[in-house]
């Protein structure tokens, strides 16, 4: 049958791909994580606890970003500076 997709299984080389891919979007979800940890809590990066990944690979990849103009990845993880900062500049009534 000709028009009839393959399953995943048939190709090992996707597979292998694409568990990869899963396992480098673990790791940086751990590492969001991390710094949402951290901010949240107002904690320095010695705080943080041996369950996440080491802090020089937290504080590396907070730095890379922060550095790197992307706001939205940094914005994302400030939740409360975002919100404290919105209030600061609401009009009085």
């Amino acid at each position: 049958m000709s028009g009839v997709a393959r399953n995943f299984d048939d190709r090992p080389e996707k597979n292998s791909e694409v568990a990869a891919l899963h396992e480098e979007i673990r790791k940086l979800r751990k590492i969001i994580e991390a710094v949402l940890y951290l901010q949240r809590g107002g904690l320095p990066w010695r705080m943080l606890p041996p369950c996440f990944p080491p802090v020089s690979t937290v504080r590396y990849w907070f730095y890379l970003w922060r550095d790197s103009g992307r706001r939205s990845t940094t914005a994302c993880c400030r939740p409360r500076a975002k919100s404290k900062a919105a209030k600061l500049h609401q009009a009085p009534e």
